[in-house]
């Protein structure tokens, strides 16, 4: 009795630290996503300003 409540307990364990994995995972992935949004959103708009300016000297 006594060791299937500690494999019961070590199970419990498990499946908390593996839920708080997956979230940290999906934070990691969600940081990633709006690292690269902000990226691409800046390189646009240095092609848009190089492009302007481009247009003004000619």
């Amino acid at each position: 009795q006594r060791q299937r409540q500690q494999l019961l307990k070590q199970i419990r364990e498990q499946e908390y630290e593996s839920r708080a994995l997956d979230a940290m995972k999906d934070d990691f992935i969600s940081d990633r996503r709006d690292r690269f949004r902000r990226s691409y959103a800046i390189r646009k708009d240095l092609e848009t300003d190089w492009s302007g300016a481009l247009d003004m000297k000619r």
